[in-house]
C-alpha cells in the first residue's frame, strides 16, 4: 500500500468579498478533502467550527451565499457562454475553458459544456468535433487538440498542402 507522505496544508480563507478570492479557496479545500479522502462531516470541522454540524455541501452554498454576489455568477455564466477560440491555438482556448468550467461549477451537464466548447471553437474545428459526437468535454478537447494538429501537419509553411 502506497502512504501519501506529501503533507497538504488546510488553505486559508480570510474573508475576503473578493468573489475570487473565495472560489479560490473552495476549490482548493474541495481538492484537498479529495487528496485526503476525508469524508463529509470531517470537511466541515476543517472549514470552520460550527454547532450543530451540517454537511460540506450545506457549508458550502451558506459561504457561497455569503462571500459570492449572485450578479458575478450571472457575469461568469455569460462569458463563459461567449467564450470564443478567435485567433488562439487549441491549447491556449482550451485553458481558458478549462478555468470557467471550474468556476461555473453549477453547470454540471457534459452536453451543455461540450455544446459551449464547440460553440466557442473556430468553425471548421467546431464541425469536425461535432460530427464526432463526443461524450465528454475531456474527449472533446482530444478530438480538437488532434484535429488542429493534423490539420498543421498538412501545411507547410509556405501555406500549401504538402503531399
Amino acid at each position: 500500500m502506497i502512504q501519501k507522505s506529501v503533507r497538504l496544508e488546510v488553505p486559508i480563507f480570510d474573508g475576503s468579498r473578493n468573489p475570487k478570492d473565495y472560489t479560490d479557496w473552495e476549490s482548493d479545500m474541495e481538492s484537498y478533502f479529495q487528496w485526503y479522502k476525508m469524508d463529509d462531516d470531517l470537511c466541515v470541522e476543517y472549514a470552520e467550527r460550527h454547532d450543530p454540524p451540517f454537511t460540506w455541501a450545506e457549508m458550502s452554498r451558506k459561504l457561497t451565499d455569503k462571500y459570492v454576489p449572485k450578479l458575478y455568477m450571472t457575469h461568469l455564466m455569460l462569458c463563459w457562454m461567449n467564450l470564443r477560440q478567435g485567433k488562439r491555438k487549441v491549447s491556449e482556448y482550451i485553458v481558458e475553458f478549462e478555468e470557467y468550467r471550474m468556476r461555473c461549477k453549477f453547470v454540471d451537464s457534459p452536453q451543455i459544456q461540450i455544446a459551449f466548447f464547440i460553440h466557442g471553437l473556430r468553425q471548421d474545428l467546431g464541425t469536425r468535433v461535432l460530427e464526432q459526437n463526443p461524450a465528454t468535454v475531456d474527449l472533446a478537447y482530444s478530438l480538437v487538440e488532434s484535429n488542429e494538429f493534423s490539420t498543421e501537419s498538412l501545411v507547410e509553411s509556405n501555406g500549401r498542402l504538402s503531399l
